[in-house]
């Protein structure tokens, strides 16, 4: 059983959908019972998979830096929303590649003591991308995976 002194450090993978905003302000809360830091990571869909296709790849690649860069504002306006300190709990990185092995790579270089993540985001085709990203994170998962589902009762002050 884990107690308050084992929970220092928490991943929390969003996707930016419209119930990531609930999912991050439970983490803060979470994090600020444990007097814990957050690491709140986007992974963008990497578009080397598209490289077949007939685009110009410096085309291909400025998509994706704008991507990136749309990801990062996107995020830090959420958690400027939700925390005006959040330089002192919360920092923030954006990811390439798919999902799920970025999540867990991504744990093992950082080295959380838990990793929050929403369930139920999506519908359409963000289901589609990303239905299968919890349940692949929370089943490879070295570290202990607290799966939140944020349409429900989110117990935040």
């Amino acid at each position: 059983m884990m107690n308050k002194k084992d929970i220092k450090k928490i991943l929390v993978p969003v996707t930016l959908g419209e119930n990531s905003k609930r999912l991050l302000s439970f983490a803060i809360e979470f994090a600020k019972a444990f007097d814990a830091r957050i690491k709140a990571i986007h992974v963008v869909h990497d578009f080397a998979d598209y490289t077949l296709l007939p685009f110009p790849l410096d085309a291909l690649s400025e998509l994706k830096n704008s991507f990136i860069e749309e990801a990062q504002q996107r995020l830090d306006e959420m958690l400027n929303d939700i925390v005006k300190d959040k330089e002192d709990i919360v920092e923030t990185q954006v990811l390439i590649g798919d999902a799920v092995i970025e999540i867990l790579e991504f744990s093992k270089e950082y080295n959380p003591d838990l990793i929050i993540m929403g369930t139920k985001t999506h519908k359409g085709f963000e289901k589609l991308i990303y239905g299968s990203v919890a349940q692949g994170v929370f089943s490879k998962s070295s570290v202990p995976v607290m799966l939140v589902n944020p349409e429900g009762k989110i117990p935040v002050s």
